[in-house]
């Protein structure tokens, strides 16, 4: 606009006090904070209006029908040059009215908004740039404001679409409207956000942003309030309608999680449900952590998670832990040393149950059943890091673990730590030789002493202390106790529990010991001779498939009491042998080795699909004298045929190898003993009905127990001898005790005398 067409201003009156000190000069004015307040026009005036300033220093008279009221001396002596005006742009002016301190103020609609500082115009007529509250720049995305408030409503959003532009408001109030008010736009008009029908989780990028957003392409902006923007839709983008409801009815609505289920047609073969889950018509809510798959759960990046899902496994399905991990580890990319790291602490802690469940009890005040399974899991295996892993730092524990409960479950990793750095103040750095109720053993029978009373008395309840501390099933304990003493079932629980060698079996069909040793130290793999001549002690703990030689079929894995098995019997050359309880083979591939793979083997089970192990390993080991086949359980399908030697390795209790299959140790019952009994009776029974005269048997077992071994081996020569058909007499036994020097095992070799 132009300066003529705006209307004269009234002189300023002459200041009461003296002008300050740092008023400066006419030439080069001070713009202070009290002179920014008069300048500062108030919302709801719309004419255009400029003013002629006057000339230096002139006094400003009081206008007696200002707002201000009359009489009233101006607050500052600032001066305006006669050269300056002040102009504002059309349609934001408003006509000037009387403040306190007697200086004219001028309207301005539109621009009084929370966060933001009012307008000026400066000087030349131009509007300055409107800057945010320091208050409100941490709010702001970096390069100033990308989405700009409307109004006191900080819920209220400038829509997608409408950048470019300033926020409308209504300027046609007429002159004598109340200068505080705005009329707000209408409903149509204004942006706002609501909840869209789809729930996405990503947030929405408005790219492009106009001037009046503050230019930016691609910044994403969540308005307070709001989560994400899959919160907030756009104005413009309402909710679907409910389609109506027949005859003009109102739909019936719900609340949520109380609408009845859909019937669906039930899957062929099933019968139709007729009723619903009893959960139907409650909230809906996460799915349980405990009943999913536990493989697809955490896809495993860390020995930690490795050894969460094979235990998991194992807890679901009651699996071979040997046979879960194979196929658990054959998913990952997993280093070797992670890998080792995962099965000794699957191993460890299936072994160590009931010792880390008394840990458990003892840092959680709370009953067992209302923890979650895979949640003791987790923390089962931190306790197992922190008291019995060796070589892995205390908080290195603590760290990893929590973050595995994070991963598993995001509201357990608090819990986590708070039980794990409790179980830290529980332990001290004293060891000691002897047992007590303070005394946890730790292996190399050594204990770590404890902070309180964690077992029973040793010296009171030996049998209840063994079992906490060691964890056996107590039955089991006070079975050893009973015939062996207190000081011999600590030994074998102290063998049970550590880590022992891993014994290999030479193929002297395709090697010699001396060539196979000199290329394992080849590879770094410290290995030393067994008492046999195939015999080799691994000293390395590592992955048998990785060792060289394997595809060749220069070795396999077999303890060195069970390597005595075939050595008993010693099969020869261009004989015929039945071996009734073959899977997985070794014992039947040794033999297949001593007859220099002359001669037949019948290589018998009842579970087909182990019998296929016997296969692959005699294929692997390039044995072509073995025949597999698949019989009853009393010996059905079985040849009509006598065979010179027979081999009745019969399922037994374990008791003699429960640190080399951990799981096993908890399957032990009396009630599971006295089936197995009754088995192993009957096979030993087959066995001399297919042996011919002057022929052998060898029974085996893997077991301890008299129960299974001597008793069974005394009942059948009785029997024998009583009646008038074949005799058999006892040609000699051996039993094996656990860590003298190998795994425990019973072996008694009859020869058939009639």
């Amino acid at each position: 606009m132009n300066d003529e067409n705006s209307p004269e201003l009234p002189p300023r009156a002459e200041a009461s006090s003296p002008p300050p000190e740092n008023s400066g000069t006419p030439e080069t004015p001070v713009n202070t904070f009290r002179q920014r307040r008069g300048e500062i026009r108030r919302p709801g005036r719309k004419k255009s209006i400029s003013r002629q300033k006057s000339s230096p220093n002139p006094p400003r008279p009081v206008d007696p029908a200002g707002a201000g009221g009359a009489g009233q001396a101006p607050r500052s002596n600032q001066p305006y040059s006669e050269s300056e005006t002040r102009s504002f742009p059309p349609g934001r002016s408003g006509r000037p009215t009387q403040g306190g301190d007697g200086r004219p103020r001028f309207s301005r609609p539109g621009f009084s908004r929370p966060g933001f500082s009012r307008q000026e115009e400066n000087r030349s007529g131009n509007r300055q740039e409107r800057r945010p509250y320091a208050s409100d720049r941490s709010q702001q995305p970096p390069g100033g404001p990308r989405i700009g408030r409307v109004g006191p409503n900080p819920f209220l959003w400038v829509a997608p679409g409408t950048e470019g532009s300033a926020p409308k408001t209504d300027v046609s109030a007429s002159a004598g409207a109340n200068p505080s008010e705005t009329t707000r736009p209408p409903h149509e008009q204004r942006p706002r956000f609501q909840r869209p029908p789809n729930q996405n989780s990503q947030p929405r990028t408005f790219p492009n942003a106009g001037a009046g957003a503050g230019a930016g392409a691609g910044e994403t902006r969540t308005p307070r309030g709001v989560t994400s923007w899959s919160e907030a839709r756009p104005a413009g983008s309402k909710p679907p309608r409910r389609p109506a409801a027949p005859n003009g009815e109102q739909p019936t609505r719900y609340h949520a999680g109380t609408a009845p289920r859909r019937e669906r047609p039930a899957p062929a073969g099933r019968p139709p449900q007729s009723q619903h889950a009893p959960d139907a018509g409650r909230r809906l809510h996460a799915p349980d952590i405990s009943v999913l798959p536990p493989m697809q759960l955490l896809a495993p990046r860390t020995a930690r998670e490795l050894a969460f899902n094979v235990l998991e496994a194992h807890h679901a399905g009651n699996k071979h832990i040997g046979e879960v991990f194979d196929q658990a580890v054959d998913r990952t990319t997993l280093s070797p040393s992670d890998r080792r790291l995962a099965y000794e602490l699957i191993c460890g802690i299936v072994r160590r149950q009931s010792t880390l469940q008394a840990l458990l009890m003892s840092l959680v005040h709370r009953q067992m059943e209302t923890l979650e399974r895979p949640l003791q899991t987790i923390i089962k295996i931190g306790l197992y890091q922190i008291f019995l892993c060796q070589g892995i730092p205390q908080h290195a524990a603590v760290h990893e673990t929590v973050e595995l409960a994070k991963r598993a479950n995001l509201r357990w990793g608090g819990f986590v730590n708070g039980v794990l750095r409790s179980a830290i103040q529980l332990m001290t750095e004293n060891i000691l030789t002897a047992p007590s109720s303070k005394a946890l053993p730790i292996g190399h029978h050594q204990y770590r002493e404890l902070t309180t009373d964690l077992f029973p008395s040793p010296t009171l309840t030996p049998g209840s202390y063994i079992a906490a501390a060691f964890s056996f099933p107590h039955d089991l304990v006070e079975r050893w106790v009973g015939q062996y003493g207190v000081e011999a079932t600590i030994r074998m629980a102290f063998w049970f529990n550590q880590v022992t060698e891993t014994a290999l079996r030479v193929n002297l069909l395709k090697t010699d010991r001396e060539t196979f040793r000199q290329k394992l130290f080849a590879a770094d793999f410290v290995a030393e001779a067994g008492d046999l001549p195939e015999t080799i002690r691994l000293l390395s703990t590592v992955r048998i498939s990785t060792l060289p030689g394997f595809p060749e079929g220069e070795f396999s894995v077999q303890d060195l009491s069970a390597q005595h098995a075939a050595r008993r019997l010693n099969p020869q050359p261009g004989e015929v042998v039945l071996d009734l309880c073959a899977a997985p083979g070794s014992k039947t591939c040794h033999m297949a080795e001593l007859m220099q793979n002359q001669g037949e083997i019948i290589a018998a089970d009842t579970h087909g699909g182990r019998i296929r192990q016997v296969y692959e390993n005699a294929e692997r080991l390039g044995l072509s004298i073995i025949r597999t086949i698949t019989i009853g359980p009393r010996g059905e399908n079985l040849p009509s045929m006598e065979f010179d030697k027979v081999l009745a390795d019969v399922p037994c209790s374990n008791t003699g190898v429960l640190g080399k299959r951990p799981e096993a140790r908890w399957k032990y019952s009396p009630a599971h003993l006295d089936e197995l009994r009754e088995m192993q009776a009957t096979i030993l029974r087959t066995a001399a009905g297919k042996v011919r005269i002057g022929g052998r048997i060898l029974y085996s077992t893997c077991s301890i127990e008299p129960l299974e071994n001597e008793e069974i081996v005394q009942q059948f020569l009785a029997a024998t001898s009583e009646a008038g058909g074949p005799q058999f007499r006892l040609v000699e036994e051996q039993k094996f005790m656990p860590g003298s020097p190998a795994d425990g095992a019973y072996q008694a070799l009859i020869e058939r005398v009639s």
